[in-house]
């Protein structure tokens, strides 16, 4: 919610434009994603996610649970209000509920943040993004390596792409006080495991998706491509968009909701 946000100044009609402008210059764009308002569902946050692949030509998006973080005016309307806030600081990271929602339990909103994640960056739809780069004129190999650490961290890592890098290291004697250190002969043969898995799937991941460019490149109809998405058919803010459709209510109150 762009009013829960505070930022009023976003106008939702004007999306799809102003991703088309950026396009034709060959920008890559990234969006974010905060999941947690009052009024979001699982069926809500589903729904914005296939308007954000269908409808709105933008590149990668990054995806965060809403956190009441010690500091922010949400923190202290929640300590005002005498609401439950988890006392584990750790947690304070994006990626984990911290308090009550009125509408998911604390499971489905986990499970609704880690689906988001397997939803966008499916293989059927990085494909469609990079005919969009393609289309449009973007460098698309670029736009290849952010797919892959966007897709690996989150799905083979199982971390938010501003947590990821080049090597994840671990080390035994790197253990919170509450922990008590694992033997040599438990934690080095896992993790050699671990190590052999991940760098298997992180090089499957980019050996699929070069290949998938590279098929991408080859047709000849490449630059034919079109979509909802990145077509000019259609009027801002007409029955063609269901982000229209969805939030009219909204956009006649003088609210953005998305």
């Amino acid at each position: 919610s762009l009013t829960g946000a505070k930022k009023r100044q976003n106008r939702i009609q004007e999306y799809r434009t102003m991703l088309q402008a950026w396009k034709k210059y060959g920008c890559t764009t990234v969006a974010g994603y905060i999941i947690g308002f009052p009024q979001d569902s699982v069926s809500s946050v589903a729904r914005d996610i296939e308007i954000l692949k269908n409808e709105l030509p933008v590149d990668l998006v990054e995806f965060f649970i809403l956190t009441p973080l010690p500091g922010s005016d949400d923190h202290l309307q929640l300590v005002k209000e005498g609401e439950w806030m988890d006392p584990d600081m750790n947690l304070y990271d994006l990626e984990h509920p911290t308090t009550h929602h009125p509408r998911m339990t604390a499971a489905e909103w986990s499970h609704t943040y880690r689906q988001t994640w397997k939803e966008y960056y499916s293989w059927e739809h990085m494909e469609v993004v990079m005919r969009r780069a393609v289309a449009t004129g973007q460098p698309v190999e670029k736009l290849m390596f952010f797919l892959l650490c966007f897709h690996g961290c989150s799905l083979v890592e199982g971390i938010h792409p501003l947590e990821g890098g080049i090597f994840r290291r671990k080390r035994r004697l790197s253990r919170r006080p509450s922990f008590p250190l694992e033997s040599p002969l438990i934690f080095y043969p896992r993790r050699m495991w671990e190590v052999v898995r991940s760098v298997f799937r992180w090089f499957n991941i980019g050996w699929k998706l070069n290949r998938l460019r590279k098929v991408i490149e080859r047709n000849p109809s490449k630059l034919e491509y079109s979509d909802l998405a990145i077509s000019h058919t259609g009027t801002e803010g007409g029955e063609d968009f269901d982000l229209y459709r969805t939030y009219d209510p909204f956009l006649r109150k003088g609210e953005n909701n998305l």
